[in-house]
């Protein structure tokens, strides 16, 4: 056995100082092991592997191959990979420079396409082959391109259809100016309408129904009042354009159109523009609409002081039709306006019926004033004395005081009378007995007790004769003539009372004479005396009552 060290062939010689270098105990190798050395510029590789038997057999398998031994040929076959990998490259680079080219005409169809395509050339197509994704590509943008090309030309139509419409919406803002422009024309003229200022409610609803017709454009305008209560709707006016003719006096109940009644309440303005299905107006359907023909109506409420007191009508014959914003503003301002006619109306009615009661007013005061005149100077010749005057009794309140004067002056009359027949026994029974005179002359004190209570009875008749007067006074403050009259008869008033005074006079004095005489009988008993001084010249009343 040769030791490997010693050992003629380098290789193993080499591969046992590798042994040595990797192993520092052969013995403990159990199980195959490799490494590799490098020996020569080559690079060698090492299987070592135990071997083993029941024979006792304990040896090292060791098995040393250089790697140019397989790797030559791999070598050389790499040198055949990379010349053909280069030559595969420059094919490559070939083909790619050609398909590169290919590929960028193409794209450069797209592009074109694409520039003819923003430039608005929505016919421009192309066509591409050989590539299934740049033919895909193309598909999409010739799909792309008509597509592009329906949406312009949809909205080129949508363009088109814009345009009339604005056309359209123009002509109607035209139509809407026009209208709006007639209607404020019609609204300052019914505004200007002396039937409105004046109150004339009738003659007003006549213009206004008219007005209305010609400027809306409809066969049937109407004005309906309502009752107090809201029960009952009247027609003040209605105006049928094809006859030209006037009408009034219809009546509507609200037990028969509720619904109706109760819209006219809630809403200011209905627009019923099919006037057969509207709620607010199928109630009339069957006995109204459908007789007259009418499809549509519109109608403003009329509004005073917070209440609906009546309605304008429009009723349009024919199918139905849609009232326009304008429309309904017109209608609304033209029911203010115969709101504002009814408060007229009201308003010159109150004043007519203030003027009729201050008229009536008047007049009784001068009635009243001209019968007190009347009465002071019926009575008049009373303050001269002449008693036998009666004033005349009429149904008021002067004719009251002219029956209680009556009365008065006939009992004065009376009592004058007893006076004087007093004074007349007195004279005849002065020479029978003193104390007869006596009695007669305490008889004449009691009448004359009596005469001056009726003159206090009169004093009374003149206060009220006076506060009548002082009524009249009163009312003559507003007319001049009639307080000339009054101081007239506060002249002759003043008179009466005078004469009434110095009535009074003349009976104290006659008593107080009569005193006299029944005091002084038995030293002055002569008939002539007595009766000169009952009778003496300064009481001339009494003496022009006798006679």
């Amino acid at each position: 056995m040769i030791r490997a060290d010693e050992s003629t062939d380098p290789v193993i010689q080499a591969t046992g100082a590798a042994l040595g270098q990797e192993f520092t105990n052969l013995m403990e190798i159990q199980d195959p092991r490799q490494f590799d050395f490098t020996f020569d510029r080559d690079r060698w590789l090492v299987e070592v592997a135990p071997i083993q038997d029941e024979f006792g057999i304990d040896w090292l398998s060791v098995v040393v191959l250089p790697e140019s031994a397989f790797m030559s040929q791999i070598n050389a076959n790499t040198r055949t990979t990379l010349l053909l990998s280069g030559a595969v490259l420059l094919l490559a680079i070939g083909v790619g420079i050609r398909v590169a080219a290919w590929i960028g005409d193409q794209v450069e169809q797209l592009s074109s396409a694409s520039d003819k395509l923003a430039q608005g050339d929505l016919d421009s197509q192309v066509e591409v082959k050989g590539i299934a994704e740049l033919e895909s590509l193309g598909t999409a943008f010739n799909g792309m391109a008509q597509e592009l090309q329906g949406s312009f030309q949809a909205l080129e139509i949508a363009n088109q259809e814009l345009e009339k419409k604005v056309e359209q919406r123009t002509a109607a803002l035209k139509q809407s100016e026009q209208r709006l422009r007639r209607q404020n024309e019609v609204l300052a003229d019914l505004a200007r309408n002396e039937a409105l200022t004046k109150g004339e409610i009738q003659q007003a609803a006549i213009g206004f129904t008219e007005a209305v017709s010609k400027t809306l454009m409809v066969e049937r305008v109407s004005i309906w009042l309502l009752n107090t209560s809201g029960t009952i709707a009247t027609c003040l006016n209605l105006y049928q354009h094809r006859q030209k003719r006037h009408d009034s006096g219809s009546e509507w109940q609200r037990a028969a159109y509720p619904n109706y009644f109760m819209a006219l309440e809630q809403r200011r303005i209905i627009a019923a523009e099919n006037a057969l299905q509207d709620p607010s107006t199928i109630e009339f359907a069957a006995n109204y609409l459908t007789p007259l023909g009418i499809g549509a109506s519109l109608e403003a409420t009329i509004v005073v002081a917070g209440q609906v007191r009546g309605m304008i009508r429009c009723e349009h014959v024919g199918k139905s039709r849609r009232w326009s914003a304008d429309e309904q503003s017109f209608i609304t301002s033209v029911a203010n306006l115969i709101a504002l006619a009814l408060e007229a109306s009201e308003r010159v009615k109150a004043q007519e019926e203030l003027a009729l009661s201050e008229q009536q007013q008047r007049q009784a005061k001068e009635a009243l004033q001209q019968r007190a005149m009347e009465l002071l100077m019926e009575v008049d010749p009373v303050s001269e004395g002449d008693l036998r005057i009666r004033a005349r009794v009429t149904p008021d309140e002067i004719g009251t005081i002219a029956d209680s004067y009556n009365s008065i002056i006939a009992n004065l009359r009376d009592i004058v009378i007893q006076v004087q027949g007093a004074t007349r026994q007195v004279n005849q029974t002065a020479s029978a007995s003193e104390q007869a005179v006596r009695i007669l002359s305490a008889d004449a004190t009691v009448q004359a007790d009596s005469l001056t209570q009726a003159l206090g009875q009169i004093q009374v008749m003149v206060g009220s004769i006076q506060s009548v007067a002082l009524r009249a006074k009163e009312a003559q403050i507003q007319v001049e003539q009639s307080n000339r009259v009054v101081k007239a008869g506060d002249t002759a008033m003043n008179r009466t009372v005078n004469g009434i005074l110095g009535i009074r006079e003349t009976v104290a004095e006659t008593t107080k004479k009569s005193e006299a005489i029944g005091g002084n009988l038995p030293e002055n008993f002569a008939g002539g005396q007595l009766d000169q001084q009952l009778c003496c010249p300064d009481q001339p009343a009494v003496i022009k009552c006798l006679d």
